[in-house]
């Protein structure tokens, strides 16, 4: 009949597996998108549509008063917990800057190969291709490296 978490008559159905065409049936209401602007749209335009949100899982059914406040509270403690989430990681990032430590990946040049790969390129010693060859990087790598020491200007090289 459709999509099996919907409830509703057939032409409900049918509009709905229109508008939503989920990829995946949500198996469990943390998988289901937070109680933000985006989700009560999500829910109003099913409840628009004539079906309802039925977990196959869990007691919660959109077409119910208890059902529906289930589903927001669900949706708040996910709230919650993804608001946790991101301040425990900003902290734990925080706290790694103070002790020194910087993220990202580690560069693949050291500052005197980098001024050595500017110097050969800029005299014209070797290509670019070349450079990135003997130094075993990208070429994409030099291209960036000589665009920033252009930037820079090359005194500061």
């Amino acid at each position: 009949m459709g999509i099996p978490f919907l409830q509703g008559g057939e032409q409900s159905t049918r509009v709905c597996s229109r508008q939503f065409r989920p990829l995946t049936t949500p198996r469990a209401p943390a998988e289901l998108p937070a109680p933000s602007a985006s989700a009560a749209s999500w829910l109003e335009k099913i409840e628009q549509a004539g079906a309802g949100f039925q977990s196959l899982t869990e007691a919660i059914d959109t077409a119910t008063p208890g059902g529906r406040m289930m589903m927001q509270i669900v949706g708040s403690f996910a709230e919650f917990e993804r608001a946790m989430l991101r301040e425990r990681t900003k902290s734990g990032l925080d706290a790694a800057r103070k002790n020194g430590r910087v993220g990202g990946r580690r560069p693949k040049l050291t500052l005197q190969q980098q001024k050595e790969i500017v110097a050969l390129v800029s005299t014209g010693q070797k290509t670019g291709a070349d450079a990135a060859r003997l130094f075993r990087v990208h070429p994409s790598t030099v291209v960036r490296l000589l665009a920033k020491h252009r930037l820079e200007g090359p005194a500061s090289a």
